[in-house]
């Protein structure tokens, strides 16, 4: 990537704080590297079955 290119992303030198499931944090921050940023994977959502009784 050329320095003219890599001044004109969007995101660049932005750092971000990516929230995903583990699952989709890789893919996310892929994207947003493409856009310049610098992603922060902190995987803080965790998806489970419902517990039996909750209402």
């Amino acid at each position: 990537m050329s320095e003219m290119q890599a001044s004109t992303l969007p995101l660049q030198g932005k750092r971000i704080l990516v929230t995903r499931t583990r699952k989709r944090t890789s893919a996310f921050s892929a994207r947003l590297r493409a856009l310049g940023a610098l992603p922060v994977e902190f995987p803080t959502i965790r998806i489970a079955p419902r517990r039996t009784g909750a209402s």
